[in-house]
């Protein structure tokens, strides 16, 4: 994440003077968006999710090393799954809410509240690309974990230009997102070849997550689009309003749904039925 970020610091104002006529002070306000604003607020939520997955790693370590493949192959769909489980709801969480939590944090910018949209899909990328990072070191393939950062980088650094020249702003996530995904892909398909990781359970809850991200995403946008036109999200008080009352309706949302189809359940465990039971939940 640190090295992207430094391509993005000493590429993004030289790329985007090629193309934009703009004082220096315009370019860097340009650059504080996405570069600083935008990445404290999702590496948040990448940090979090991340620590929750990255659990599983010492475990995978020890299958490893008994040179158990079945193991190791539960292990990785397990760290996955909890990863996506976490990081797609609290991604498409940020982007909902996008516009007043940026006002809460930085004061109102329509700008920047879109590239902290933008960022909030970039954060899976690079939340997957950190867990896959911290599985194969856990597998003891750290050189092949650096090949993959090194290439991953070089792919964001060829597409950096083009992408700025089409994209202006956004054209820095964009370039990182290629980089990052065609990185994630190789990682999977090496743990698919080498370590027999079957993806079929991991893709099957991952439509599950995906679909209950949706509807809290869709739900959540109208609370903040509805609430929006009552209260004003261009002031902190009345943004901060906005945020709490979409975040307990969105988590609410989603631990119903995901508690409802059985999904949590799966995913996290027979704790998800003794928390029920404690608060008297019926589902």
């Amino acid at each position: 994440s640190t090295l992207f970020h430094l391509i993005d610091q000493y590429t993004f104002h030289p790329m985007i003077a090629m193309f934009v006529h703009a004082s220096s002070d315009q370019i860097e306000s340009w650059y504080a968006l996405f570069g600083l604003n935008a990445n404290k607020l999702i590496m948040i939520i990448v940090s979090l999710a991340t620590a929750m997955s990255v659990t599983a790693i010492p475990l995978l370590s020890g299958a490893h090393a008994r040179r158990d493949y079945a193991s190791i192959s539960s292990q990785i769909e397990n760290t996955l799954e909890l990863f996506l489980f976490v990081m797609i709801p609290a991604s498409l969480g940020m982007a909902a809410i996008a516009t007043p939590i940026y006002t809460i944090f930085y004061g109102y910018d329509q700008l920047g509240s879109n590239v902290l949209y933008l960022s909030s899909f970039t954060a899976i990328s690079l939340g997957l690309f950190t867990v896959l990072m911290a599985i194969l070191q856990g597998l003891s393939e750290n050189g092949l974990a650096i090949k993959y950062l090194v290439l991953g980088i070089i792919i964001k650094f060829a597409v950096q230009l083009p992408m700025i020249k089409f994209f202006k702003v956004y054209g820095p996530l964009l370039a990182t997102n290629i980089g990052l995904i065609i990185t994630i892909w190789l990682s999977l398909k090496h743990l698919k070849f080498r370590y027999k990781y079957n993806s079929n359970r991991t893709s099957r809850r991952f439509i599950g997550i995906a679909i209950f991200s949706m509807a809290m995403f869709v739900i959540v946008t109208g609370v903040v689009d509805f609430g929006g036109r009552i209260i004003s999200p261009e002031r902190r008080p009345t943004s901060f309003v906005l945020v709490t009352l979409a975040v307990v309706i969105g988590g609410l949302l989603y631990a119903f749904l995901t508690v409802k189809f059985g999904l949590a359940q799966k995913i996290i465990g027979p704790k998800v039925d003794r928390v029920l039971e404690k608060l008297h939940i019926k589902v």
